[in-house]
């Protein structure tokens, strides 16, 4: 696809709670890390600047699109523009389900992503279609129920475009566990970042 990363990833927001620096200061950390790996991947090949063909578009899904699949999509755009990339790279979600058409973010999903500095503007929950399979470039659920969703309302993968998030962080076929039933929305968070992270290097450094 012919994606080149410019820049560095940098957290510019300072935080004044005592409280919430070591947790803000450690996603910084690692978004700065990505960002590092991208930048030393484009210089052993010689990259500058940003080049690109057409816009990546990714549809992340989860079961009712208030919890991971919307988190995923602030931290994946997020990254990307810090990386300087958020004209090369998009992430969009929806639901698997019908449950939560029309609801915005889950509340307590919201302030964890708060909490990191991550944009989360009020949206409205959709489930998605079989048509979104000829949009999006990668669609990528979070647990094996998302995949089995998915490829029922697809009609199958023909085009190998499914995948779940921690695939794309060393952990192929790992769930990402649904943060409404286990109540740990930092722990769902912390993989979220890690699957964006990875996902975020690998297609920015094709």
């Amino acid at each position: 696809m012919g994606l080149f990363y410019q820049g560095s990833f940098h957290c510019g927001k300072e935080k004044s709670l005592s409280e919430s620096k070591g947790t803000e200061n450690a996603s910084c950390r690692g978004r700065e890390r990505a960002g590092d790996q991208i930048g030393a991947a484009n210089a052993a090949s010689g990259r500058s600047g940003v080049l690109y063909k057409k816009m990546m578009k990714v549809l992340m899904i989860c079961h009712g699109n208030i919890c991971r699949s919307a988190a995923a999509e602030a931290v994946l755009n997020q990254l990307a523009r810090e990386a300087g990339l958020e004209r090369a790279i998009h992430a969009d979600s929806a639901a698997a389900t019908r449950e939560e058409i029309g609801n915005d973010i889950y509340p307590p999903m919201r302030r964890a992503l708060q909490a990191r500095g991550y944009d989360c503007p009020r949206r409205a929950a959709r489930q998605t279609v079989r048509a979104d399979y000829g949009i999006y470039d990668r669609i990528i659920g979070m647990d094996g129920e998302n995949m089995a969703d998915m490829r029922y309302i697809y009609g199958g993968d023909p085009e190998n475009k499914l995948s779940r998030l921690l695939d794309w962080a060393g952990q192929p076929g790992a769930d990402i566990p649904d943060p409404w039933y286990t109540r740990d929305f930092a722990g769902a968070l912390d993989a979220i970042e890690r699957g964006c992270r990875g996902l975020l290097e690998a297609l920015a450094i094709r």
